[in-house]
């Protein structure tokens, strides 16, 4: 009635091959686009090891300085945030850019805890400026990155398409 069909069930090995089509169509399609299943591979590992890396350096090894500490939070967090607007989050689910913020938040406070009182206000050695400046580096490209999506976002003031009535 009203166009229902009679739904037959497939046998496993049916369901098998028809699965097998969708998915040879789906890596087929996604060749066309440029996305091949071994370079997303690593994209989706970089999606966890980047912030993961972050996040652990953070809490366990923290900067030995006030400063170096400081700009070595407000980068990471400048890069975990620049990913959570630029990144394909597919491995990954959509909320994954939230946890790994909440545990850079967990990790700043073990970072303080293990480091206070601090030795020394600002970087001695060349190994503690060439880190504070690697991270500094971090931090401005993330900052750059941030700007550009959340420019990206707002629509134009003028019409980009007039159509006119068929």
């Amino acid at each position: 009635m009203f166009g229902h069909r009679r739904c037959h069930r497939q046998s496993p090995h049916e369901l098998t091959r028809a699965a097998r089509q969708e998915l040879s169509l789906f890596w087929s399609a996604s060749l066309v686009r440029g996305l091949h299943p071994i370079t997303m591979i690593p994209l989706f590992l970089l999606q966890f090891a980047i912030p993961l890396a972050l996040i652990g350096w953070i809490a366990l090894v923290p900067p030995r300085t006030l400063f170096g500490f400081w700009v070595q939070v407000v980068a990471s967090t400048a890069a975990l945030w620049a990913m959570a607007l630029l990144g394909i989050w597919l491995l990954p689910p959509w909320w994954g850019a939230y946890a790994f913020g909440v545990a850079l938040a967990a990790a700043t406070g073990i970072g303080l805890w293990r480091r206070r009182p601090f030795a020394l206000a600002l970087p001695v050695t060349w190994g503690a400026w060439i880190a504070t400046v690697l991270f500094g580096a971090v931090g401005v490209l993330s900052a750059y990155g941030i700007a550009v999506a959340l420019r990206s976002r707002t629509a134009p003031t003028e019409r980009a398409v007039t159509l006119a009535f068929p």
